[in-house]
């Protein structure tokens, strides 16, 4: 998904395509990031609760 050389995993792309969701490890912990689909920087969005093997089979949906 990006060049961070971190773990980015479980990308989602939102409804209108403009933004892809994934998990990353990239500051440490894993926690949920959104980066431009055309290419930009990563943003926090939000820590995680739990396992990361949890998250993988949940995925990440979006919400209106």
């Amino acid at each position: 998904i990006t060049d961070s050389g971190a773990s980015d995993v479980d990308p989602t792309v939102s409804p209108d395509s403009a933004w892809v969701a994934f998990l990353s490890n990239r500051d440490g912990a894993w926690k949920i990031w959104a980066a431009p689909a055309t290419g930009g920087e990563a943003q926090l969005i939000a820590p995680m609760a739990g396992d990361v093997g949890n998250w993988l089979e949940q995925n990440i949906q979006w919400i209106p």
